[in-house]
């Protein structure tokens, strides 16, 4: 299989793995218009993804940033908070839970138990 057509499949699965969850954010392209195209999947390096994520944490308000940053994890989708942009803020059963995009909120909205158990399991 090329490398082209593998890389092909991987999209589409990750595209619809997303939509499964509810992400809402698409993917934001890396390159413009007659730019090189933008390291994807293993390509590209942990480093860049950190930055990303430390600045994506950077744009929530200051009293927040700690709470989020301890939670790590989006409980519908799994990812890394920040991984999507500034991550998304809901309260539910009195509880502030941080998603990695607004898509996620019907999830734990419809069921919050489900989902606030992620959270309260220890750490692997």
């Amino acid at each position: 299989m090329s490398r082209l057509f593998a890389a092909a499949l991987l999209s589409l699965g990750l595209v619809a793995a997303t939509n499964i969850v509810g992400c809402s954010k698409p993917a934001t392209p890396k390159a413009g218009h007659g730019e090189a195209p933008a390291m994807t999947g293993t390509e590209a390096s942990a480093d860049d993804e950190a930055a990303e994520i430390a600045k994506a944490m950077a744009e929530l308000p200051e009293a927040e940033r700690p709470i989020a940053m301890a939670q790590k994890i989006c409980p519908v989708g799994g990812g890394p908070l920040g991984s999507m942009g500034m991550p998304y803020k809901v309260t539910v059963k009195g509880r502030d839970v941080y998603l990695c995009c607004e898509g996620c909120k019907g999830s734990i909205e419809k069921d919050p138990e489900k989902y606030l158990a992620k959270l309260d399991e220890p750490s692997k």
